[in-house]
């Protein structure tokens, strides 16, 4: 009997300890954190290495960095959510139809905020181009946020410079992310089924053309190869898309003068700093030495804004729209002309 007594009284020290241990799991701030976990998001590190962002509500105190994901985020209905905005210099550049609720945003700067800035804002999300959060500009890395309680999203201010290809995937993904972490999941997909609609409107009748993107001309030519966003869509539209053998990662991709002149595409797109600015394009078509071009001989040299050809985000809409206007129609595509 004593023995059974001895037991059964071990049994309920047992029972009490494992209910003591429970009790103090289930009131541990980090388990009811990850048991209040709402969805996750799946990005990068400081590092560049893919990592989840778990987020427990939808935030609404965001700081968005940047022209791509500014718009991108006012595409998606989120303005009211927006705390504070930074590296825009200015609204020249912005479809016109997010200007009001670009003015809305209660802190904008031309520059981006440091890091001491951002912390008194008491942000849920940044959001930023991978280097920002890298060391170089000095606004902590992705640790020193989530350490904090709040989560960052970052987008690839040209995804060619550190993957072996950028598509239009990539765009589309950054899009259905944030429309995932603001509650928007609709407003997304639809911006989804109107950038691959504007992809698959394709003329019946065409003719294979060759294409030159240059990104500038200087002592060299620095392109945009087929393995990066304009090379990708350009594709889709049916182009041959020139400078394949020039590719590699992380590294300018360039050509000589000679070798442009070997190339004779048909087409140029070069890029600009606005779709007003020309200069780029009256650089190579005053250029003696190259008037003999195809392109420039027939007039198919059309610029195209640096912020269309790198990250658009919501704006790949447009670039689908610059490309196809110099493809098929063999003239410059007009902001003006815009119908979406």
């Amino acid at each position: 009997m004593k023995d059974k007594a001895n037991i059964l009284s071990l049994m309920c020290c047992m029972l009490l300890l494992t209910s003591i241990i429970w009790a103090g799991v289930k009131n541990n701030p980090h388990v009811q954190q990850e048991e209040n976990i709402k969805f996750i998001i799946k990005n990068y590190d400081s590092a560049m290495n893919e990592h989840e962002y778990k987020y427990h509500e939808h935030p609404t105190r965001i700081i968005v960095l940047w022209q791509n994901s500014i718009e991108t985020l006012l595409a998606l209905g989120a303005g009211n959510k927006i705390i504070a905005s930074g590296g825009l210099s200015t609204t020249d550049v912005l479809d016109q139809k997010y200007i009001d609720e670009y003015n809305d945003i209660p802190v904008k700067t031309r520059q981006v905020p440091n890091i001491e800035t951002m912390m008194t804002m008491k942000p849920d999300l940044i959001v930023g181009w991978l280097y920002d959060f890298a060391g170089k500009n000095g606004i902590g890395n992705n640790s020193f946020w989530e350490n904090r309680g709040t989560n960052i999203y970052m987008t690839s201010m040209n995804g060619a410079d550190f993957k072996s290809k950028h598509v239009v995937e990539d765009e589309i993904k950054y899009i259905i992310d944030l429309g995932k972490i603001v509650g928007a999941d609709d407003k997304a997909h639809h911006i989804e089924n109107k950038i691959m609609s504007k992809l698959s409107n394709m003329p019946q009748e065409y003719v294979k053309q060759k294409v030159l993107v240059i990104s500038s001309v200087g002592r060299q030519v620095t392109i945009y190869t087929p393995r990066t966003l304009s090379g990708d869509i350009l594709t889709r539209l049916g182009a041959e898309v020139l400078g394949k053998e020039q590719e590699q990662i992380g590294e300018d991709e360039y050509i000589s003068y000679e070798q442009l002149l070997v190339y004779n595409p048909d087409i140029i797109f070069i890029q600009s700093s606005s779709p007003n600015d020309v200069m780029p394009k009256n650089r190579l078509i005053n250029n003696p030495s190259l008037k003999k071009l195809k392109a420039i001989q027939s007039g198919n040299v059309f610029n195209i804004p640096f912020y269309l050809t790198r990250c658009p985000g919501v704006r790949v809409l447009d670039t689908i729209d610059y490309f196809k206007c110099g493809l098929y129609e063999h003239r410059q595509f007009e902001e003006g002309e815009k119908n979406d």
